[in-house]
C-alpha cells in the first residue's frame, strides 16, 4: 500500500518490533527527512508556544538563538530543554 509507513521500535531487550505505541520513532530514512520530523529556529523560548506540535514527530528540535538552548519533542509532544 502506497503512503502507509510502517511504526517501528526498539523493545527492552534491543529487538525491533513493528507497531504500537512505544519511545522510539523513525524520523530520517535512506538520507531523507520523513515523519514530520521538523527542525525550527526561534528567537526565544516563548516562541515555542507559537509551534503546531500536531505536525512534529517526536524528535523534532527547536533552536534558541538567543541564548544557544536546544529544546527536543518528547513522545508527549512536550518540548524538553536539553
Amino acid at each position: 500500500m502506497q503512503g502507509i509507513a510502517a511504526i517501528f521500535y526498539i523493545d527492552l531487550e534491543g529487538k525491533i518490533r513493528e507497531g504500537g505505541k512505544k519511545m522510539a520513532f523513525i524520523v530520517k530514512q535512506g538520507g531523507r527527512t520523513d515523519y514530520n520530523y521538523k527542525e525550527y529556529f526561534l528567537d526565544t523560548a516563548e516562541e515555542l508556544e507559537t509551534i503546531d506540535k500536531k505536525v512534529c514527530s517526536p524528535g523534532s528540535v527547536a533552536y534558541i538563538i538567543s541564548n544557544g538552548d536546544v529544546y527536543i519533542l518528547n513522545s508527549k509532544k512536550e518540548w524538553v530543554l536539553q
